[in-house]
């Protein structure tokens, strides 16, 4: 964390100012400082950073929201990451797609709401039959509807 705040006060116009600052929000949130985190993030994603590091801070302030338990702020910030994703999908072939829709089923999941959470998951594999995350989603649709 001291030297991300170190690069980042010492290099206002660096090119890799956006990555510190990711790394930044990421250490907040792994400190469980989550709304420094969420700051953060919100301040990034602000800032008109690049696709793949928007992504990923979009996905990071999802995390932050559903660690401070705002279930509907996470899935807020995964549906604008989910929107994101499948905007620039054939740009940038797909990037994220079935990331961003396997947490917006999680935490339609963690709220209660089995069909939907299902649904998007269903969703994931359809789209994405490659998906790294076959597995995991595999797994959660077996629980889900076994209930």
């Amino acid at each position: 964390m001291k030297e991300a705040d170190a690069f980042l006060a010492a290099s206002p116009r660096s090119p890799l100012r956006a990555e510190a600052q990711l790394h930044r929000a990421t250490y907040l949130s792994a400190l469980q400082r989550t709304d420094e985190a969420i700051a953060a993030y919100t301040q990034l994603l602000s800032g008109g950073v690049e696709a793949p590091l928007r992504y990923l801070a979009q996905e990071g302030l999802g995390y932050a929201y559903e660690a401070k338990g705002e279930l509907d702020k996470a899935a807020d910030a995964f549906a604008r990451l989910s929107d994101l994703a499948a905007k620039e999908s054939a740009k940038l072939d797909g990037f994220y797609q079935d990331r961003a829709l396997y947490h917006k089923a999680r935490i339609a999941e963690i709220k209660g709401n089995r069909a939907e959470a299902a649904k998007l998951y269903h969703e994931v594999l359809d789209k994405a039959p490659g998906t790294s995350l076959r597995d995991e989603i595999s797994n959660r649709l077996a629980v889900l509807e076994s209930k």
